[in-house]
């Protein structure tokens, strides 16, 4: 006589619930033990590479002002080039705002020191080794791609400016006056990067 599946099922289904309702609670304790590892790795990674993030960051701001203002420039100096009567026009009104500027700076604060407070961009320097072998690994690869990015970005600079030198001595001098000659030597020189 064959056994009824469904009498057998019926028979074995409070065990066969109870080992399911484990493997479930085992399922979500893992799932979650996952995202706890994963929460920490991010987080690691994240404090880990904080410093790198603002250096590039700081960097690329700065060349991007220097080279906005200097297209600039080439961009006037182009029509003052093209017309005479333009020339002498911008020469004159030139002269007299930036006479009134330089009044106003001096009665808005006469007692102000006339240095300007000034960006300190830090070297990037390769991230600490993190204990976890896992987490270390992840912050290696997350320093190598922000390298990476950084390379990519000044090697579209340098082919930028190298293009057009009166444009790489306008972002020369504008990033001289910044006080951020260190830009300066990472674009002119890729050996830092």
């Amino acid at each position: 006589m064959a056994s009824d599946p469904k009498i057998m099922s019926a028979q074995s289904s409070p065990l066969s619930v109870t080992l399911k309702a484990l493997s479930a609670v085992k399922s979500v304790g893992k799932f979650v033990e996952e995202i706890d590892a994963n929460v920490t790795k991010a987080q690691a990674v994240q404090a880990a590479m904080n410093a790198s993030k603002l250096t590039f960051s700081s960097e690329r701001s700065v060349i991007d002002v220097a080279l906005r203002i200097s297209r600039a420039d080439l961009e006037i100096e182009a029509k003052l080039e093209a017309d005479p009567e333009i020339r002498k026009y911008f020469d004159s009104n030139y002269a007299r705002i930036e006479e009134a500027i330089n009044r106003k700076r001096e009665v808005a604060a006469p007692e102000r020191n006339q240095e300007e407070a000034k960006l300190m961009i830090t070297p990037i320097t390769p991230p600490s080794a993190h204990v976890n072998p896992e987490i270390n690994a992840a912050i290696l690869a997350a320093h190598w791609h922000l390298m990476e990015q950084r390379a990519l970005y000044f090697d579209r600079v340098r082919a930028e400016i190298r293009s057009n030198p009166r444009l790489a001595q306008k972002v020369r001098d504008r990033l001289h006056a910044m006080d951020q000659l260190s830009s300066w030597r990472n674009i002119e020189n890729n050996k830092e990067l």
